[in-house]
């Protein structure tokens, strides 16, 4: 169980480091309460899933679609 643990840590570093960063930064940011609690968790959140390089790519994939749809706009007026 615990060999099973210490593998998904090492394969997941990543992931985890990104959601730590997020966790203390948002602790650092907001102190106490129920909105300054809310965030902490959503910036864990949001770093746990940017660390996945297939959310990244998908995030950049619809950037690109809306900059090429902008592009198109401005040249039709």
């Amino acid at each position: 169980m615990i060999e099973n643990f210490i593998i998904n840590l090492m394969k997941n570093s990543k992931k985890y480091l990104y959601a730590l960063f997020g966790m203390i930064f948002g602790i650092l940011f907001i102190e106490y309460g129920f909105f300054k609690t809310l965030i902490p968790i959503t910036m864990t959140v949001l770093g746990f899933k940017l660390a996945d390089p297939s959310f990244k790519e998908k995030i950049l994939v619809k950037i690109f679609e809306l900059f090429e749809r902008f592009k198109k706009n401005l040249n039709k007026q």
